[in-house]
């Protein structure tokens, strides 16, 4: 497996150096969060391993990601914007996708404050920062989890884009993170990618109940023909037993749910 920058100039120079051999390798794009808590790695790791596929990663957000979907540069996509992936879907652009790993977002923010609001549900704890002007840092870049903000924001009745408290950083699930620490804020998080760096951060999780995080696969449209037989495998129970691993390794627990599984229930 190999990790590459989505960056299409970068793209394009992969697809040219994998030659005629590598025509069985595809680039699979993936949320920032999954990346950053090392998952998909795991989960591709064992695809690799399992059979003769080859995979390269792309990190990014969901939209990013389908962005460079549509134009070709991307075969396979794992993403938790539901949204801009059912336009993605009506457009034409996706052959097979379905919904593949369940985690949970999280809200966490400095210790002292973040006290206050446990035991709040998402709208109410929203609204509490708003009221009191708490420092709040925001992915801004099209994710799954800025669009999970963002619904937040609506159900507390608040519009906090021009808010000096508010502040955005237009990148990825880790850098997020470490702005948020620097600046003492609040941030949405999604629940692996937290695990990973929370021994590096001061911020604390709030404790603000249930807050589903839903990944769908998706198969580009045109892609490559290797980009279905990952899809195949990842729905199988090899696939679901790769994540059960993936999960016992990286964090000790239960973080990223394999949808398969409640699938096969009578």
């Amino acid at each position: 497996m190999k990790r590459l920058a989505a960056l299409a100039p970068m793209l394009a120079l992969v697809l040219a150096a994998c030659g005629g051999a590598s025509a069985e390798r595809i680039i699979v794009g993936a949320g920032t969060t999954v990346v950053d808590s090392g998952f998909i790695d795991a989960v591709v790791a064992a695809y690799e391993e399992a059979t003769d596929g080859q995979v390269a990663v792309v990190a990014e957000s969901s939209q990013r990601l389908l962005d460079l979907a549509e134009r070709g540069e991307i075969d396979f996509l794992i993403t938790h914007e539901p949204e801009a992936l059912l336009a993605f879907i009506d457009k034409g652009f996706a052959g097979r996708s379905d919904a593949v790993f369940e985690s949970q977002f999280l809200l966490v923010g400095p210790p002292g404050i973040t006290a206050g609001l446990a035991g709040s549900d998402v709208a109410a704890a929203f609204s509490a920062i708003a009221q009191g002007a708490l420092p709040f840092v925001s992915r801004a870049d099209g994710s799954g989890t800025y669009r999970q903000e963002l619904d937040a924001w609506r159900l507390a009745g608040v519009d906090p884009t021009d808010e000096p408290w508010y502040q955005t950083t237009g990148q990825g699930m880790g850098l997020t993170m470490q702005v948020a620490d620097q600046r003492s804020a609040f941030v949405v998080v999604e629940r692996g990618a937290w695990l990973e760096a929370a021994d590096t951060l001061s911020l604390v999780e709030v404790g603000i109940g249930d807050w589903p995080n839903v990944y769908s696969a998706t198969v580009v449209a045109g892609g490559r023909q290797a980009a279905d037989a990952f899809y195949d495998w990842l729905f199988s129970d090899a696939g679901s037993e790769a994540v059960r691993l993936a999960n016992e390794e990286l964090f000790g627990q239960p973080v990223y749910r394999h949808l398969l599984a409640e699938r096969s229930l009578p």
